[in-house]
């Protein structure tokens, strides 16, 4: 767990955010495909994330691979999807971080 400026943050607060382990397994319908974002710079790989979760549909799932920690970049595609998406880490580095994304139903 980690602290945050309210107090402690758990894991329903986690679950809230869309950082469930194995939350997304459940949800998916397809395979998986690959987002590969390890030799593009922070800037463009949010904008090249957003846009793939932007064209995902209840149900799609993908992998976004990234070369560091993608906490920043999952905040930001969560709220940029309102909530709709689960997250699921699959690998958690050092050299490559592989995250699962799933576009679920409001």
């Amino acid at each position: 767990m980690r602290e945050a400026r309210h107090g402690v943050i758990d894991e329903i607060d986690l679950i809230a955010l869309g950082h469930m382990p194995g939350g997304a397994s459940m949800a998916r319908s397809r395979p998986l495909a690959n987002l590969d974002l390890t030799a593009h710079d922070a800037a463009a790989a949010r904008t090249m994330a957003i846009a793939e979760v932007t064209r995902m549909v209840p149900g799609d799932s993908m992998v976004l691979l990234t070369a560091s920690a993608p906490y920043a970049l999952l905040d930001a595609l969560h709220a940029h999807a309102d909530g709709r998406c689960m997250f699921e880490y699959i690998a958690t580095g050092p050299e490559t971080w592989a995250t699962a994304i799933t576009r679920v139903d409001a």
